[in-house]
């Protein structure tokens, strides 16, 4: 009877031990697949270059480039991004108002993202029929227009008509690129435009790497005209 009851316990022990062990691997299982996190898509619907920190149902450029860099919806109209080296997305879905008027200090990118001018109905890269639809104006701004700083490594930039600026786009960064954008010149990239006097360079380069400016493809080229040294430096 008691040698029964010794093999009876001992079983219990091995079933717990099996148990145990089988709740281990699972857990380790769960911890060893890893976990796909999707990009934030942040969708621009005004012109306005304002913060709000109350929801006003209108998310602005300014307001979605602050979501993507904090990875945080500091800004309770547009998502939070997702943490680098996921690259957030920026679309826009403007209405008849396509000129962002930018008012205050430049666009500052700390964050990976993509800037995606492209996604406005109606752009065109294609060089024999450019047609870019968002615009930003520099006229009552600090200078600068989009400034990519240390984090931005991995953005992009595609599909916008920057003018009136000093320095329409700062890079102090790595992995950067610019493609299929106007600067200095008009929306149909054909004429120079908004180049203000004194301004040197469409696209400055500090204390960056792995640039990529254009493409082979077609539609990847920038328009750059009207500056005073070089359009690039």
């Amino acid at each position: 009877m008691l040698s029964i009851l010794y093999v009876i316990i001992n079983k219990k022990k091995e079933l717990n031990m099996f148990s145990r062990i089988g709740i281990l691997l699972g857990i380790a299982f769960i911890f060893a697949v890893p976990f796909h996190v999707q990009a934030a898509v942040i969708m621009v619907k005004t012109a306005a270059d304002s913060v709000v920190p109350t929801q006003d149902s209108q998310c602005s450029l300014r307001e979605a480039i602050e979501n993507a860099n904090s990875n945080f919806a500091s800004n309770p109209d547009c998502p939070a991004g997702q943490p680098s080296p996921i690259v957030d997305e920026i679309r826009f879905s403007l209405g008849s108002d396509l000129v962002i008027d930018l008012v205050d200090e430049p666009l500052l990118i700390t964050d990976a993202v993509l800037i995606d001018g492209t996604t406005q109905d109606g752009t065109v890269c294609a060089l024999d029929q450019r047609q870019l639809r968002v615009e930003i104006n520099g006229a009552n701004s600090s200078g600068q227009g989009l400034h990519f700083t240390n984090g931005s490594e991995g953005s992009h930039v595609r599909g916008l008509v920057l003018y009136n600026f000093f320095e329409p786009v700062v890079i102090q960064s790595s992995d950067i690129q610019v493609t299929c954008n106007n600067i200095g010149v008009n929306a149909a990239g054909d004429a120079v435009f908004g180049a203000p006097p004194g301004s040197t360079v469409g696209i400055s380069l500090h204390n960056s790497s792995n640039i990529t400016i254009g493409g082979t493809a077609d539609g990847q080229g920038n328009v750059i005209a009207g500056y005073e040294r070089q359009n690039c430096t």
